[in-house]
């Protein structure tokens, strides 16, 4: 199985699972972008231009990103059950 194969069952089974996305705004300061906190979301599964180190995510209100996976956070629950369903998907 390729990188990018394995970067999409992942992100299929973790499908429907709220998280938490790390927010970025433009700052004036810096020539890149500083951290603003976190935002609800549920993984959408896939990114959909295929990028292997996205997920894609829905926002609480709507919106749909692809996000990398750095940029996600999982609850202590919410991992467990990511574990879960990565765990029966490859008994």
């Amino acid at each position: 199985m390729s990188y990018a194969d394995e970067a999409a069952r992942i992100a299929t089974a973790v499908a429907g699972l709220p998280v938490r996305v790390r927010k970025w705004v433009p700052d004036a300061r810096d020539p890149r972008r500083r951290f603003a906190g976190w935002e609800p979301a549920q993984v959408a599964g896939p990114a959909a231009e295929g990028d292997s180190l996205a997920w894609g995510i829905e926002y609480s209100d709507g919106r749909e990103a692809s996000v990398q996976w750095p940029d996600v956070m999982f609850s202590a629950e919410t991992f467990q059950e990511a574990v879960s369903r990565l765990t029966s998907s490859t008994a």
